[in-house]
């Protein structure tokens, strides 16, 4: 009798921590997808619709309490005349929105919320959470933006700070020594020389002349047959030299001026090209990236260091819009990128002479 006990008392034992599993198996309690804040993702278009949404829901007067946005969401007109005790402290604790422009005074701090139908403008050195507006949005020197805005198109004066992401549905401009996170934008012009050449139609970038024009002055290399060209070293590309396919390189790559790859380029290491090169797929490295002037990319730009980009080069296109992402992003005036640019570390907006520049191979 004792033993049977015994053996029962054991497999009870032994038994009870596996009876979660067992209900696991019978119930399937991890059917369903797990609910995800907007708040903690990069999808600035969902949050803006959610926040705009929010403002449409009906409220008594001009107070709208939710969950989204407990408190007052105050209609103000163009001009928004802050209280006695938001003057003396130089901060705005209230949503504010209004159905047509927002003019923002300067020196202030607004924690919460700020919506305009048309356009907004903040004030010099302003702190803003989060900004939206249906039109055109104006950061002015030395605004810092907390979380996210959301804009038609955005202008952004020198010396800003962007903590979060930013998203435009035509363009933003972005001017010298501001720093960012994320940009998306049909295009993205960084400094008010890339905004003219595209106003104009004039060619930012040597590398832009596509088609015979180019093809003319290049060495063609022999095609591959499979598409492919591995290198197991380190490797410079000769300058001037047209390739059609992808080229994979085990170590540190250089590429030399004016060369044309029509494919896409990666390396374990590091990467380097040289003035006026093109290259028309995606260009991918293990270290860090840096891009002489007026080069060209098509296609998607990833480093696992940093990226280095010197005036008047193309990112994307504006029918082909791509992406440049990397832990640290420097680009000069003068560059044009259509897509995203994401830097999860720091990005930076700088001066051609100020950046560190390519290693030239001819």
């Amino acid at each position: 009798m004792w033993p049977i006990m015994l053996a029962a008392l054991t497999t009870l034992v032994f038994s009870l921590p596996l009876v979660p599993a067992i209900m696991e198996w019978k119930r399937r309690l991890d059917i369903a997808p797990l609910p995800i804040d907007a708040d903690h993702t990069l999808d600035v278009a969902s949050v803006a619709a959610e926040f705009r949404a929010m403002l449409d829901a009906p409220g008594e007067g001009d107070a709208v309490k939710t969950d989204r946005a407990p408190g007052q969401v105050l209609q103000v007109m163009e001009c928004w005349d802050p209280a006695p005790a938001e003057i003396g402290l130089r901060t705005c604790w209230r949503v504010l929105a209004t159905k047509g422009s927002l003019i923002l005074p300067d020196d202030f701090t607004f924690t919460r919320e700020l919506y305009a139908t048309h356009s907004l403008s903040s004030g010099l050195g302003n702190r803003l959470l989060t900004v939206m507006t249906e039109g055109d949005m104006l950061f002015r020197h030395g605004s810092v933006l907390q979380r996210w805005a959301y804009a038609r198109s955005a202008h952004i004066q020198s010396r800003c700070r962007l903590l979060g992401p930013l998203l435009a549905q035509q363009a933003i401009l972005i001017e010298k020594e501001c720093d960012f996170s994320s940009l998306t934008a049909g295009s993205i012009y960084f400094g008010e020389e890339a905004k003219r050449a595209a106003k104009y139609g004039a060619s930012t970038s040597g590398a832009r002349a596509t088609g015979k024009d180019q093809m003319d002055r290049a060495n063609k290399m022999p095609f591959r047959d499979d598409g492919r060209w591995i290198v197991e070293h380190d490797y410079t590309f000769p300058s001037n030299i047209h390739y059609e396919g992808n080229l994979i390189v085990h170590g540190d790559l250089w590429i030399g001026t004016g060369a044309w790859i029509k494919g896409s380029v990666k390396a374990t290491g590091s990467i380097s090209l040289g003035r006026y090169a093109r290259i028309d797929g995606a260009l991918m490295c293990g270290g860090a990236l840096s891009i002489a002037r007026s080069c060209a990319i098509m296609g998607p730009v990833t480093a696992e260091q940093s990226i280095n980009v010197s005036e008047n080069c193309l990112i994307g296109l504006l029918s082909r819009p791509t992406s440049l992402v990397a832990p640290e992003v420097c680009i000069c005036i003068g560059t044009t990128v259509h897509g995203t640019v994401s830097a999860d570390d720091q990005g930076r907006v700088v001066w051609a002479n100020m950046a560190s520049h390519c290693d030239e191979h001819e």
